[in-house]
């Protein structure tokens, strides 16, 4: 994965900073609960906003919607600095993180998407996981037909 070199495209790097910047840079702890906001964005601010969809493609897998590239886009944002991980097996931006997402992020993304995003993390980052999964499970099935634990989420 690459930082994006077009000032006015939108990349996943570039959402991915967002969610851990907003909401005081609060971390987002755990891969799935990182993973569902990911999600969660695309369908609730970008697609709903008629946005750039970035490129992470969800597919329904053994735990709800998985995009392979996310992991990726980890990966290559530690090796980069601009996020760490953290105890819980989740993830935190750095400083670098936060300037780089101040100085050249911040401006290709909309306010009113920042915001949304805002508003997004603030309302999950800190429920309790399976009220996401729950939610996510409910409101998007068709990403959950191969879950395996779909009857337990929904029971």
């Amino acid at each position: 994965m690459a930082v994006a070199n077009d000032p006015n495209e939108v990349k996943g790097t570039d959402l991915t900073l967002c969610l851990l910047y907003v909401d005081d840079q609060l971390p987002i702890e755990g891969m799935t609960r990182f993973e569902k906001l990911v999600f969660l964005t695309k369908e609730e601010v970008l697609k709903k906003g008629k946005e750039e969809v970035p490129e992470f493609t969800f597919e329904p897998d053994r735990f709800g919607p998985l995009a392979v590239e996310l992991y990726d886009e980890l990966d290559f944002l530690k090796s980069s600095g601009l996020v760490s991980p953290t105890p819980q097996n989740g993830f935190a931006i750095t400083e670098s993180g936060k300037r780089y997402f101040e100085s050249k992020v911040k401006a290709r993304i909309s306010p009113k998407i920042v915001e949304k995003i805002e508003q997004l993390k603030e309302r999950w980052a800190k429920q309790d996981l399976s009220d996401l999964l729950r939610y996510v499970y409910q409101k998007y099935p068709d990403y959950t037909v191969n879950s395996e634990i779909r009857d337990k989420i929904l029971s």
